[in-house]
């Protein structure tokens, strides 16, 4: 059996991230479903951020480190930070009640542009710093 591509795994994992997110939100709620279970764009962040900066700290821990690797790591996980707080403060214009009968404008900063921000940059650390061809 052949092992996925790259490609594949960049874009299954954070896409499987958000359905279960998804079903988890709304069996917690325990209502019908909401558009925002599927508010997942800071979370991608988060995922990215974390797997990131373990790969950082294994990364710093041989005994010399690629140095190509080590920077793209670096100056990723601070694009993710500078991502994550526009996405929190996004999210905190756009989630406000008031705002649903926006629905349509809303869908698209909250469920399109904030996740496929999450599902790039998770992508982008899978193929630019750890390396995955």
């Amino acid at each position: 059996m052949n092992p996925p591509s790259p490609l594949t795994l960049a874009l299954a994992i954070p896409l499987i991230f958000i359905l279960v997110g998804a079903i988890g939100r709304k069996l917690i709620r325990g209502t019908t479903w909401d558009r925002s279970d599927f508010y997942f764009g800071p979370q991608l962040c988060l995922a990215t951020f974390s797997s990131d900066a373990l790969f950082l700290g294994e990364l710093f821990r041989q005994p010399q480190p690629t140095a190509s690797q080590a920077i793209s790591g670096l100056l990723l996980i601070v694009v993710v930070f500078a991502v994550y707080i526009w996405l929190l403060s996004l999210h905190q214009d756009w989630q406000q009640p008031e705002r649903e009968h926006r629905s349509k404008t809303q869908f698209c900063w909250l469920v399109i542009l904030s996740n496929s921000l999450g599902t790039g940059l998770f992508a982008a650390f899978v193929f630019l710093v750890k390396g995955l061809r």
